[in-house]
C-alpha cells in the first residue's frame, strides 16, 4: 500500500519494513486524549455511519486506555475569501464584459474578490499570463 506509481510522479519509494512495528508501541498511547469529530471538521457524516465510527473510536479508548475529550472544537477554518482572492485574476477576465452587472449572482466571496480586488495588482495584464 505505499510505494512509487507511475500514474503518480509526487509518489515516494517503497518504504519497506513498517509493518513490522505496527502495534508494538500501544502501551506508549495509554492516558493519551483523544477528540472524536462527528462532522470530520466541516463534512455531513450520516447518522448511521457515525454510530458505527464512535462505538469502533469507543472500542480503541477502551482497549488502549485512551482519555476521551468532548467538547473540542474541530472545525476547519473558512478558506473561501483566500481562495477567491488567489484566483480572482482569471475569475476578472471571465467576468470582464459582466462586471458589476453579475455581482448578485455571485457568492460572497468571490464578489468580495471583485469588489476588492478589481485593478489592484495589475490584474488585466496577470490574467493573461
Amino acid at each position: 500500500c505505499n510505494g512509487y506509481d507511475a500514474r503518480d510522479p509526487l509518489s515516494l519509494p517503497r518504504v519497506e519494513g513498517w509493518e513490522a512495528g505496527l502495534g508494538s508501541h500501544l502501551s506508549e498511547l495509554k492516558g493519551a486524549r483523544v477528540a472524536f469529530a462527528p462532522n470530520w471538521g466541516n463534512a455531513t457524516v450520516s447518522p448511521m455511519m457515525w454510530e458505527l465510527l464512535e462505538a469502533a473510536g469507543m472500542d480503541l479508548v477502551s482497549h488502549l486506555g485512551l482519555t476521551r475529550v468532548d467538547g473540542v472544537d474541530l472545525s476547519l477554518p473558512r478558506m473561501g475569501a483566500a481562495w477567491s482572492l488567489s484566483g480572482n485574476l482569471a475569475i476578472e477576465a471571465q467576468l470582464v464584459d459582466h462586471w458589476p452587472a453579475c455581482a448578485d449572482d455571485l457568492t460572497p466571496e468571490i464578489r468580495f474578490g471583485m469588489e476588492h480586488a478589481v485593478g489592484k495588482y495589475d490584474a488585466a495584464a496577470r490574467a493573461k499570463i
